[in-house]
């Protein structure tokens, strides 16, 4: 109820008789449009508050969408296939390179003026022709631990797995020096 409306009824119950019922009706409708007009700027402000906000909204989204082109699960999917495929070949030459030094070495075993070094395993079979041309196996596992190990250890988070663990953590101790490390030198030298 508006002011006016108030101090009028009150005029009239005090016994002013010179209020009318007019000017209680006009000032009761008076009082009733300013509170429609103040429901309808109130309404008005949600309505644009809202509309911001819906936009706010959709700009974050969009943005958020644009931070994530290029990086989805799909475009990670062909590069993990690939360096699969690219660890399976390395396993596969490691295992050949191994299986190869230990043929050898079975061969040469009894062999004058060769050093081999055959005790039935090819994992420890060593072939050495002459000083410098010297040919041991190569596991695929500690190739792979000082590969993975690597990468790990350039990363400041050590290829965090959780709060707590790292792969650089969980392979640690590697070998420090890989047996490729000589022919890698001369390929990027």
């Amino acid at each position: 109820m508006s002011d006016t409306l108030t101090e009028l009824e009150e005029r009239v119950r005090s016994g002013d008789e010179t209020v009318t019922p007019e000017q209680i009706e006009q000032a009761r409708t008076m009082g009733r449009f300013a509170e429609l007009r103040q429901e309808a700027a109130d309404r008005r402000a949600a309505e644009e508050a809202a509309a911001k906000q819906a936009r706010e909204r959709a700009d974050r989204i969009a943005e958020a969408r644009r931070l994530l082109d290029g990086h989805g699960l799909d475009d990670v999917a062909p590069l993990y296939v690939a360096a699969r495929d690219a660890l399976s070949a390395l396993v596969a030459a490691c295992d050949g390179r191994t299986e190869a030094v230990g043929e050898a070495a079975r061969l040469l075993a009894t062999t004058d003026g060769v050093t081999a070094v055959w005790d039935g395993s090819t994992r420890n079979a060593v072939v050495e022709f002459e000083p410098g041309d010297r040919h041991t196996a190569l596991p695929p596992g500690p190739v792979v631990q000082v590969l993975v190990g690597r990468l790990a250890e350039a990363r400041p988070d050590g290829m965090a797995i959780d709060y707590t663990h790292s792969v650089a953590r969980k392979l640690t101790p590697f070998p420090r020096v890989s047996p490729l490390d000589e022919a890698l030198a001369r390929r990027e030298g």
